[in-house]
């Protein structure tokens, strides 16, 4: 059965399921693209586009070439954006405006692959060789609604990763007159994410940025994305019909070449976190009204 949580103030609210973070609206404007509800809650526009309203990318960002990735002298089973979008996230407590959520994994558990089909290519189980805590906050604030992700390392030897939040937003009108803005003034319209995510590959890469805002002239409505301790941002949309596009803040930019992507190799594109270290990032949405 889906666990759904609501939350809420005075002026906003948020819809949480099964861990997934499915509905964020601010006077009665909806921001999350609501693909990740189950069906019962969908209304028609969430059919369109990406199944999914968020996941977290860990421990790796983007397609796996041949499902494996290299740690040291082994290999292991690996899918698109690795293993915590597998994973349960399990409700540890909640208020009125905010839930805590965890998962946990133990490092020796084979994990159930979500992609995987009888004769299918990608692998049926997938592997990760450390024990780990993913902690997520979702906190309704005066402002809008902070996402926060604690990253803890549980077992006894180093642990290489890349970590990311991948949330999902609705247009907010039409797709021609969509624009996002970084704080150097530097821009991009959303016609520019679709055709990179179509064309190009397969995201738009923003090295070094945190901050963007994003307006629809049509309808005059936007928000203000903040990221902590990402340092980069994708941008991805499936299309010009599926009526949403994501923002990924993420710890590295994979290669761009998706056919390049050869994960825990060069040790200047992932992070490090030690035995019993834990790493925090954050994310916040401001709605502009």
């Amino acid at each position: 059965m889906t666990e759904s949580i609501n939350i809420e103030t005075k002026n906003n609210r948020a819809q949480i399921c099964s861990g997934e973070l499915v509905g964020f609206e601010q006077d009665g404007v909806k921001y999350i693209h609501g693909g990740g509800k189950p069906s019962d809650l969908k209304q028609k526009e969430d059919y369109s586009g990406w199944q999914k309203s968020e996941i977290i990318m860990f421990p790796i960002v983007g397609a796996v070439v041949g499902y494996k990735v290299k740690l040291e002298d082994r290999f292991v089973s690996h899918d698109i954006h690795g293993i915590s979008n597998a994973l349960e996230f399990v409700t540890e407590s909640r208020e009125s405006n905010s839930v805590q959520l965890v998962q946990q994994y133990d490092g020796v558990t084979p994990i159930k692959n979500p992609n995987y089909k009888p004769r299918s290519a990608c692998p049926e189980y997938l592997e990760w060789p450390f024990r780990y805590e993913l902690r997520k906050s979702i906190e309704l604030t005066e402002t809008g609604i902070k996402v926060g992700i604690s990253l803890t390392n549980k077992s006894n030897i180093d642990m290489p990763y890349m970590l990311g939040f991948h949330p999902a937003f609705r247009t907010l009108g039409k797709v021609h007159t969509a624009v996002f803005v970084e704080l150097s003034g530097e821009s991009y319209t959303l016609e520019e994410v679709i055709k990179e995510s179509i064309e190009g590959n397969g995201a738009l890469f923003l090295k070094g940025v945190e901050r963007l805002s994003y307006e629809n002239t049509s309808t005059k409505k936007g928000f203000e994305f903040v990221s902590g301790n990402f340092n980069n941002i994708m941008m991805w949309s499936p299309g010009k019909d599926s009526g949403m596009f994501c923002i990924e803040p993420i710890t590295n930019l994979p290669e761009e070449s998706p056919a390049a992507r050869k994960y825990f190799v060069n040790k200047t594109q992932h992070k490090i976190v030690e035995p019993g270290k834990t790493k925090d990032y954050w994310v916040e949405i401001k709605p502009r009204c």
